[in-house]
């Protein structure tokens, strides 16, 4: 697996991802109407751009055999030294075999060679097994919110944090 810098020209490939590993994977706890209005606000191509160019967001793609499987994509979480992890996504095919923890592992490095000293990532409280996952990747639950994100949804989401670890990273 490769791991490169996603460019404005990968939105459309990186929001149809999106819309598959949600689908795939968010359908159990998140009603078919909340996954399209959620995708809608955060993960369209012009989201995303907004993103990059307003967030100061960083999104990194996993290719495999010249195909982008997954995707990261990671900003500044305030003048903390802490790095928000926003988005981390693998196509349900590719899932279970390493490629997210590869992918977070990027972001890892790239977070201790900027200095930051930890990263935070919010997730469903109801997606378990995304929960589980971050556990084994040194995550801690260090919280929680609810949030109306408006058309009468609200998110139940734990934030997540990672010390990073500057003596062994």
């Amino acid at each position: 697996m490769k791991i490169q810098r996603a460019t404005i020209h990968d939105l459309n490939e990186i929001a149809a991802l999106s819309r598959e590993v949600w689908v795939a994977n968010f359908t159990c706890f998140l009603s078919e109407a909340q996954i399209d209005y959620m995708l809608s606000r955060s993960y369209t191509p012009e989201a995303m751009q907004h993103d990059i160019e307003n967030r100061e967001s960083t999104y990194i793609k996993a290719v495999v055999d010249h195909q982008m499987i997954g995707y990261a994509a990671y900003r500044p979480a305030g003048p903390t030294g802490r790095l928000l992890l926003d988005k981390i996504y693998v196509h349900p095919t590719h899932q279970h075999h390493g490629y997210g923890y590869q992918l977070f592992q990027h972001v890892e490095k790239k977070a201790m060679e900027a200095g930051y000293f930890d990263i935070v990532l919010y997730v469903s409280q109801f997606n378990t097994a995304a929960v589980t996952t971050y556990a084994t990747w040194g995550f801690e639950i260090a919280g929680s919110k609810e949030e109306n994100i408006g058309k009468n949804f609200v998110i139940h989401d734990y934030i997540m944090k990672r010390e990073l670890d500057f003596m062994t990273g």
